[in-house]
């Protein structure tokens, strides 16, 4: 019944207003959002131990370079560069194995993948935006201490920038 009366009330507007027949597609109307705004330097809020993890993010629309640093500095190395999809910037670099961690009878020429993200958490009336960095590991042969399997570590960190 609903659908009828909604139809009812679309037929009855298209033949009251016979140019919203005609109307085009605006640019900006009905499109994407754009990316949320990663760049800056973000610090971890609460570190386990020793100095906080530091990112510094670039921004340019759907990309994102991403240096880290445990210093005051960053050095001019690109630690990653990820792609914006859905709000997400995410991007994925292999995970080595040096020689004196590696279990005889495995094939180590790819040991593991690394997923990182960046996300943000809602607002919900913080003061400044909060970044959830996530670093997933599949470890496909062992490792010194990393199994095979899935290993995953989260950072939360806030932004530095004026």
């Amino acid at each position: 019944m609903l659908r009828l009366r909604l139809a009812l009330v679309a037929l009855f507007a298209l033949l009251l207003f016979p140019e919203a027949q005609t109307l085009r597609a605006q640019p900006g109307i009905n499109s994407a959002p754009p990316p949320p705004v990663f760049s800056g330097v973000w610090t971890e809020t609460r570190p386990a131990k020793g100095r906080p993890m530091r990112i510094k993010l670039s921004q340019d629309g759907a990309q994102v370079m991403v240096r880290l640093s445990y210093s005051d500095s960053f050095s001019g190395r690109i630690f990653g560069a990820a792609t914006v999809r859905n709000g997400v910037a995410t991007w994925s670099a292999p995970q080595g194995c040096v020689e004196r961690f590696q279990s005889p009878g495995y094939n180590y020429d790819s040991p593991g993948l690394n997923t990182f993200t960046l996300s943000f958490l809602p607002a919900d009336g913080q003061l400044r935006p909060v970044l959830v960095y996530t670093q997933v590991t599949l470890w496909n042969v062992p490792c010194g201490n990393h199994r095979i399997g899935t290993e995953g570590l989260q950072t939360v960190l806030t932004n530095d920038s004026p």
